[in-house]
């Protein structure tokens, strides 16, 4: 499943991990505290970053 994240914050990033975990291809997106995204996305590579209009487009699911 394709898993869009708009406003990757605590929660959106939890439910991030546990998707890839789980194998479905996530975009994460964040207005604001982009180095809490950073370091997300260096330790999970697999997720792509992208704005919130990307991640709500490209998605088959946004939370």
């Amino acid at each position: 499943m394709r898993i869009g994240v708009v406003n990757a914050g605590n929660i959106g990033r939890a439910l991030a991990r546990a998707w890839l975990a789980a194998g479905h291809e996530v975009m994460v997106a964040k207005d604001a505290g982009q180095e809490k995204l950073e370091t997300f996305l260096e330790q999970n590579p697999r997720a792509v970053r992208g704005t919130p209009a990307e991640a709500a487009a490209r998605s088959s699911s946004t939370p």
